[in-house]
């Protein structure tokens, strides 16, 4: 799928690079090819939206080359560089070349195979089609062979987990199934160009391809979520069903047979389509709700810890206040008896006075005083 709908902008711009006979010479391998998003024989126009990505990605990569002796010198250049590394190289490199791989396998044998001429007088677009595909082919070369020797090792860095990612490492099927897949398809792009010219050995070897890749994957079981591994068998079926009812379209001759066949095929490719985007849909769903309850329990232990404060009322600290020895009643009644003990009363209420005003300290000399009183009072 052409993301960047380049179909629409990107012949203008490549058209200046080629000239007019290369251009009206150029055409589809066959109505096959054109359908599929191969319309041309030039690499540079079947690549499409994959072409800008590779700009992207040599971009970046000479913008870390430039930025690399600037690093010690720049906090702000190191981490950006650091940024940088982290989204081009190492697993974003491997998870471009895994998802790219067949269109660029494809239109690099479409470009070195059918458009050969002398290039020393080709345009200049032409000759760097020809030098990007030849270069895009072996670098795709290299990245199977590496990848198949990182997984040899068995220990797997960090930095290439793209290549065990979702797998069954338990399975023998399962650790090697990236490298077992580039090559499937490498195998098929090599069927569907070198062999475009001999359709019936094409469907036969297609056919014993899509049958072994249809055994490793119900034996070996190399996806490690039970779904993942549903859905891969069962499109790998499909397909071997779908290549047995084409050759088997090529031996019927009754046309209303081939009409009956040629619904079937069409039913096959519906159910096929409505059960992968049911995965795609339940996916969404699945993932929906996980991250719903992710939420909702970061709420609730956000909740949860916070701490209700309760508040309580300030008491200020009151007057200490020392009790007489003599309460009013007895003093009214010594009062009574003698006059000496009105001043007695008078001596002790000043002496209250004086302990709420000044302290417990002055109370204390005022019992002094007062016991010292009663004791010339009971001299005389």
């Amino acid at each position: 799928m052409d993301m960047l709908q380049t179909d629409k902008w990107l012949g203008n711009v490549l058209d200046g690079a080629f000239s007019e006979d290369e251009l009206n010479g150029d055409e589809a391998v066959n109505g096959y090819f054109d359908d599929s998003g191969f319309g041309s024989r030039i690499a540079v126009y079947n690549l499409g939206s994959t072409l800008v990505f590779m700009a992207g990605y040599a971009g970046a990569f000479l913008l870390m080359a430039i930025l690399q002796p600037f690093k010690s010198s720049s906090k702000g250049v190191e981490r950006f560089s650091c940024f940088l590394q982290s989204v081009f190289l190492w697993n974003g490199i491997i998870r471009f070349v895994i998802q790219q791989f067949q269109p660029l396998l494809l239109s690099s044998l479409i470009n070195l195979t059918l458009q050969q001429g002398d290039y020393t007088s080709s345009s200049l677009g032409m000759k760097f089609s020809y030098l990007l595909s030849l270069t895009t082919f072996t670098l795709l070369a290299f990245s199977l062979f590496a990848f198949t020797t990182v997984l040899i090792k068995g220990k797997i860095s960090d930095n290439c987990l793209s290549l065990s990612e979702g797998l069954n490492q338990n399975s023998p099927q399962g650790r090697f199934y990236t490298p077992l897949t580039l090559l499937k398809w490498s195998l098929l792009s090599a069927i569907l160009v070198l062999l475009r010219d001999y359709p019936a050995q094409q469907l036969q070897l297609q056919y014993l391809l899509s049958l072994a890749s249809s055994i490793l994957q119900i034996t070996g079981k190399p996806q490690a979520q039970p779904a993942e591994q549903s859905i891969s068998t069962f499109n790998e079926v499909i397909t071997t069903v779908y290549i047995m009812s084409v050759i088997g379209l090529c031996g019927v001759e009754d046309q209303g047979m081939q009409e009956w066949v040629g619904y079937a095929q069409v039913g096959v490719i519906g159910v096929t389509f409505m059960v992968n985007i049911g995965k795609v849909v339940k996916s969404v769903i699945v993932e929906s709700l996980r991250q719903l309850k992710r939420y909702l329990k970061r709420i609730n232990k956000r909740n949860s810890g916070n701490k209700v404060i309760q508040l309580q009322a300030i008491q200020t600290p009151q007057p200490i206040i020392t009790q007489p020895f003599f309460n009013e009643q007895v003093l009214d009644n010594h009062t009574r008896q003698s006059t000496d003990f009105a001043l007695l009363k008078n001596t002790m209420d000043m002496r209250s006075r004086a302990t709420v005003k000044f302290g417990p300290e002055d109370g204390l000399l005022a019992r002094h005083r007062s016991r010292k009183m009663l004791k010339m009072m009971g001299n005389k």
